[in-house]
């Protein structure tokens, strides 16, 4: 009788702890992603793949590929963007798009897809 109670209750508190961290999770990616276009610097770059929606990851990653003045090689970046993809700009949404990648000139590695993040 007391396993029958528990069971659901443990799910439930699983489920929300999940939501409560997945959501702080998102906070921090846009808190750093603004602190990136604020400080940052730009340059080209270039869409290289695209990860859609799964089954159990709701965001769209955008990989791209840039080359930082000064970088002997490019550089991939990922950009995670929680937006449905009905709500993406649809000419982001393909491989091989120019894009304008901004980036920390102290750790070029933190970089974001300029258009993509909301001031």
């Amino acid at each position: 009788m007391l396993f029958s109670f528990l069971l659901p209750v443990a799910a439930i508190l699983a489920a929300v702890s999940w939501m409560v961290v997945s959501r702080v999770r998102e906070n921090m990616q846009e808190r750093r992603r603004r602190e990136i276009i604020a400080r940052g610097k730009s340059c080209e770059g270039r869409i290289v793949a695209i990860q859609r929606p799964g089954l159990l990851d709701s965001c769209t990653r955008l990989y791209f590929e840039f080359a930082p003045p000064g970088m002997h090689q490019a550089l991939v970046g990922c950009h995670t963007e929680w937006r449905s993809t009905e709500d993406l700009p649809c000419e982001l949404l393909s491989t091989g798009v120019t894009v304008k990648v901004r980036y920390l000139p102290e750790r070029p590695e933190e970089a974001v897809i300029g258009k993509l993040v909301t001031s």
